[in-house]
């Protein structure tokens, strides 16, 4: 927020919280007030209006959530980072458990097996306010040269924090 707009909304307050209620009491009182509602709509109107073609949002908290399909990007992008710990926070506590043997030793082992992973194709599938399944079609690279191909289908939840976490993969 620019200080010029940090100030103007300083004495608007100012004047709304303050004065407004003194005049008000006075002889001619009504007059004012009305001119400072006509400033006090007439700023909320440009506030408004910025934010609404300009993206200028002072007040706004980020509502954005991103889409299924970049999180399964992202996730991709950081395995191939070799950013394995970030990876999996990428994953929901259900698939990081689903197996006995699931855990973030052997997770980490099986992707120090893979030198890279390409996205060949991706496609959301279904998304509602919760869940979301998206198809893709990756390729494994090996270290022993072998490459994988693995068509899956991909449910996605959303946390509590907003960010989709890949909760199942199945291979299609």
């Amino acid at each position: 927020m620019s200080i010029a707009r940090k100030l103007s909304s300083s004495i608007l307050f100012l004047v709304v919280t303050i004065l407004v209620p003194t005049l008000s009491s006075c002889k001619g009182g009504e007059e004012v007030v009305k001119i400072v509602g006509g400033a006090v709509i007439g700023y909320a109107v440009t506030e408004s209006l910025d934010c609404a073609t300009k993206g200028e949002c002072p007040n706004a908290k980020a509502t954005s959530i991103a889409e299924p399909d970049k999180a399964i990007q992202d996730y991709y992008q950081l395995v191939n980072q070799r950013q394995y710990s970030v990876a999996w926070g990428y994953l929901s506590s259900r698939f990081q458990n689903v197996k006995p043997d699931n855990n973030y030793n052997n997770y980490e082992e099986w992707w120090n097996q893979v030198n890279s992973v390409t996205i060949d194709s991706i496609n959301v599938i279904e998304k509602n306010n919760n869940t979301a399944i998206v198809d893709a079609s990756l390729s494994y690279f090996m270290k022993d040269g072998r490459k994988i191909d693995d068509p899956s289908r991909i449910t996605l939840v959303l946390n509590s924090n907003s960010k989709w976490l890949i909760d199942e993969k199945i291979k299609k």
